[in-house]
């Protein structure tokens, strides 16, 4: 297994949510909370549990827990790419 693969694998979309962005979700298989990649009070963001995937109705971002943790730091950090999420990501969950 990859270190990506290994990523996705130990940490879920819905565990990024809450350790890293500090917000208040749910767990079932299927969920819809507020995306944090834009400002918005409506439950757009719909988390597949299953597949540790997340996809945002109204923004229309998706993918996995290293491409959301990269779009939210992209917002902050210019040029911040997916290599700096794996690096951050892998030391976060200590692999």
């Amino acid at each position: 297994m990859d270190i990506e693969q290994e990523i996705i694998y130990e940490l879920s979309i819905l565990q990024y949510l809450k350790q890293i962005l500090r917000m208040e979700v749910e767990g079932g298989r299927k969920n819809k909370h507020p995306c944090p990649l834009h400002p918005s009070k409506n439950n757009t963001l719909e988390i597949n549990k299953d597949l540790n995937y997340f996809y945002c109705s109204s923004c229309k971002s998706e993918g996995d827990v290293i491409d959301l943790h990269t779009l939210i730091m992209g917002k902050t950090i210019k040029n911040y790419n997916r290599d700096q999420s794996i690096d951050y990501l892998r030391t976060f969950i200590n692999i």
